[in-house]
């Protein structure tokens, strides 16, 4: 019986944990994006591929198409309050992604999404650009 309760409590600790970082991910970026344009979180949307990789928690990222904000390389670092959790973003070499990064260059919950056709679709339709 206390074995069983042990396996209850720690499922439910795990599944607390996934749910507190299930930000709706492209599927809610898309409806923002359809609902009030551009006006996402953070002060530059793009396009980046990581191009000097320092460590899983920092890499200069290299715009490979911008939706707002400066067009220069930048270095993002994971925000610390994600370390060691399932919301922490990191980085890989050569990795893309669409990047949404504050204005302290940190990212973290919800601020790095895989770079589908659609969710590029609807950035370059908020921001009046044209397919690259």
């Amino acid at each position: 019986m206390l074995r069983s309760l042990v396996v209850l409590l720690a499922l439910t600790s795990v599944q607390s944990q996934l749910l507190a970082c299930s930000c709706g991910g492209e599927e809610f970026v898309i409806r923002g994006l359809e609902q009030e344009g551009l006006s996402v979180p953070g002060p530059d949307v793009f396009l980046g591929r990581v191009v000097d990789w320092r460590t899983p928690k920092e890499a200069a990222i290299e715009p490979i198409e911008v939706f707002r904000g400066g067009n220069g390389t930048r270095v993002l670092r994971q925000d610390a309050r994600y370390d060691n959790t399932s919301c922490a973003a990191g980085f890989l070499p050569n990795e893309e992604f669409v990047y949404f990064s504050d204005k302290n260059n940190l990212i973290g919950f919800c601020s790095k999404l895989p770079a589908t056709q659609r969710l590029l679709e609807a950035l370059r339709a908020a921001s009046g650009r044209r397919p690259k």
